[in-house]
């Protein structure tokens, strides 16, 4: 019998020792929180080791919101573990639109989550009044709220009336906050506000109060010396009262002899003029030998106080104004005179940008009242040769002084970047060339790539202008195309490359002819089946219409009656899938070639045209000779498929009967006696060498040799010439 073994004495108190301690991972502590997609802890300083019954609240990270009812807190459990939580936190439209005319239902007011497909619903503001739109709207699937049509529009005032004496003027709309203008008639001011507004007073909408339109008066007119007005009874004054007045005996009326009450700011009433003036008379003006009155009707009968006072001679003769010169200004003190009598001068000083030579600037007015010559007092400063920018060059420089312009350009390969051209310029106290353009390289976006083959510009990443890359095609395959392109330019601003890409296509040779049918055996290798079918186009070889290898091109043309419509491809390729590429209809019926006028040709823009479909109009010129008649000089393709009509769209000048017509009529006799005499020249020729078969005319060679034939024809070959009769 084996006995169980047994603790020693202290090794019993150090085993009850072990048992009260707790557990590792039993301290009573929540580990690491949980992670939820759309929500982060309020605190994010502390992730774990929460102890029991700690709660910790979520909140929503940018761009959600919470989903009311959902719980936004976890609390640690007494098995430290985490409570559990779900998603409460999603994307939503946002806020509803605030309208004008319509509010959220107070149910929709007090919600603040709105998912994808969820609604609110509007009730019209006071003062509105429902269409028959419903009033809605829905959270679309891409977060956005759907368009919020007019639910509600304004209640009608109707029409407005005005004041008296003033009307309701731009009544464009009548609905509730609407405003109108009111304005008062010729001779009223208004008093109040300038308009009314469509307003709701308990549940209806009414006009605000009408301002009111009061008489515009004038104050009484002023009384004058020696006369009177006829307005010495009136109180008042309305606008556009009249007041004459006149004089006493032995005194003459100065000025207007009747006012009238007016407003110039539609409030206050003024008269329109002064008052007249009642004065003694003077007798006839005093002459002058250079001065005349301003006002020659009138020279004698003056009244007393008019201005007539003793003068002397008080005009001359001068010079005139000074010239004006453009590197070159007056003086200041010259520049206030306005009097320059024989023998003064003026002095000049040099504008901005210009300099002294060693000439006086001064000009004198001589004794026949002209100016003495201007010469050059100044002249412009220099600027010194001009430098170019790296990779372009200062070219056409004749001129380097102030206001001097020189061009720019950049070397082949480079393109501007700036103004094409430099100016001298003033800056501060000397002269000296505007900034530099730039020129920077011109460089082509990379080649394009090619199937079955490569090219050798691959690890390059720049493009220069002349860049030359070379295509070469994979194992198999055979180059179509030209073999490089290189980088150039056709407005010396944008890179591009001189042609297309080469293609690699496969060439099987059978019966050592190369063709698109593979030898027998290869069926079905890479090959597409029967070419697409069109209603107006067929191919134009119809010798072989399937069984061609991947990449193989067929090109279509139209069938009689139709032409090609410009834009669209008449080409389908065989794909790597062995399927043809797609293809549309590209011919179709049209009106056919415009008719040609004897008067008039087709405009530049339409005799490139060959294709008119219906409806098209082509525009006529008028040929030299020919003149514009009152009619439109076009003609529309018809639903037909005909040409409208051409009526006489040009006419030719008119001929004098009695004179151009005998000139035309001596001048085509004169062509007809002509050539009835060079006929009946080459006519005896031939018949005169009758006995001969031929002659050979060779225009080379002193030679000749002519054959007869029973018809006579004519024919060149190189620079032999064969006469048949």
């Amino acid at each position: 019998m084996v006995s169980a073994p047994r603790c020693r004495p202290g090794a019993r108190g150090l085993l009850a020792l072990l048992m009260l301690l707790p557990l590792p991972g039993a301290r009573g502590l929540c580990g690491t929180l949980p992670r939820l997609r759309r929500a982060i802890p309020r605190d994010t300083s502390r992730t774990e080791g929460f102890p029991i019954n700690a709660e910790v609240t979520y909140k929503c990270v940018d761009g959600c919101v919470k989903i009311p009812g959902k719980s936004d807190t976890v609390v640690c459990l007494s098995n430290s573990e985490w409570s559990s939580i779900g998603e409460f936190c999603d994307h939503d439209c946002g806020a509803p639109p605030r309208l004008k005319s319509a509010a959220l239902s107070k149910e929709d007011e007090r919600k603040n989550y709105h998912p994808s497909r969820s609604t609110v619903r509007y009730v019209c503001r006071p003062g509105y009044e429902r269409t028959e739109l419903t009033p809605v709207i829905t959270c679309l699937e891409n977060l956005t709220w759907s368009e919020s049509p007019e639910f509600c529009r304004g209640k009608s005032c109707g029409a407005p009336k005005g004041p008296e004496h003033g009307r309701a003027v731009d009544v464009t709309n009548v609905l509730y906050g609407a405003k109108v203008n009111i304005i008062c008639d010729d001779g009223f001011r208004l008093r109040g506000r300038t308009f009314i507004q469509c307003l709701w007073k308990g549940d209806q909408v009414e006009w605000s109060p009408l301002p009111t339109c009061q008489a515009i008066t004038c104050s009484p007119p002023p009384n004058i010396a020696n006369g009177t007005h006829n307005g010495s009874n009136m109180e008042i004054f309305h606008y556009n009262s009249l007041v004459t007045y006149k004089c006493d005996p032995n005194f003459s009326l100065i000025g207007e002899a009747s006012i009238h009450c007016t407003t110039k700011d539609n409030i206050n009433g003024v008269w329109n003029g002064s008052a007249p003036e009642c004065k003694g008379l003077c007798g006839t003006l005093p002459r002058r030998r250079r001065s005349i009155p301003r006002d020659t009707n009138h020279t004698e009968g003056f009244p007393i106080n008019a201005e007539m006072t003793n003068i002397a001679e008080v005009c001359d003769h001068d010079c005139g104004a000074p010239p004006r010169l453009k590197s070159a200004a007056l003086s200041k003190e010259d520049e206030r005179k306005s009097y320059h009598p024989r023998g003064s001068t003026v002095r000049y000083v040099c504008r901005p940008g210009y300099e002294r030579t060693e000439l006086t600037p001064v000009i004198t007015c001589l004794e026949n009242l002209t100016w003495s010559e201007s010469p050059e007092f100044c002249r412009g400063k220099s600027c010194g040769a001009p430098k170019g920018p790296e990779h372009g060059r200062a070219v056409d420089v004749t001129n380097v002084l102030y206001g001097a312009k020189v061009n720019i350009i950049c070397d082949d390969g480079f393109r501007l970047r700036g103004r094409t051209f430099i100016q001298c310029l003033w800056k501060g106290d000397q002269v000296e060339w505007s900034p530099l353009p730039t020129c920077q390289a011109i460089t082509c976006s990379p080649p394009p790539n090619i199937a079955n083959g490569t090219h050798n510009g691959s690890n390059m990443e720049i493009f220069h202008y002349n860049s030359l890359v070379t295509y070469k095609c994979d194992p198999n395959f055979s180059l179509i195309g030209e073999a490089s392109i290189h980088c150039t330019t056709k407005d010396n601003i944008n890179g591009v490359w001189n042609g297309s890409a080469p293609e690699c296509k496969v060439i099987i040779i059978t019966q050592d002819k190369p063709t698109t049918v593979p030898p027998e055996g290869a069926e079905g290798a890479g090959l597409c089946g029967t070419l697409p079918r069109l209603r107006r186009a067929i191919p134009r070889d119809t010798n072989h219409t399937e069984g061609f290898p991947i990449n193989a091109e067929v090109t279509y043309k139209c069938v009689d009656g139709c032409v090609k419509i410009p834009g669209k491809s008449d080409t389908v390729v065989c794909l790597s899938n062995s399927e043809w590429s797609s293809i549309g209809e590209f011919c179709d019926h049209d009106c056919g070639a415009p008719p040609r006028l004897k008067s008039a040709a087709l405009s530049k823009e339409d005799e490139r045209k060959n294709y008119h479909p219906r409806g098209s109009t082509v525009r006529y010129v008028c040929h030299p000779g020919y003149e514009r008649t009152e009619l439109t000089p076009v003609i529309t393709c018809l639903e037909n498929l005909t040409w409208s009509e051409s009526p006489e769209f040009c006419r030719g000048p008119r001929i004098d009967k009695h004179g151009m017509g005998i000139g035309i009529g001596i001048g085509i006799g004169t062509g007809i006696i002509a050539f009835s005499i060079c006929a009946g020249i080459v006519v005896a020729y031939i018949l005169g060498q009758k006995k001969k078969r031929s002659y050979g005319v060779n225009l080379d060679s002193r030679k000749h040799h002519i054959t007869t034939e029973h018809d006579f024809q004519m024919s060149e070959t190189k620079s032999n010439l064969i006469l048949k009769v």
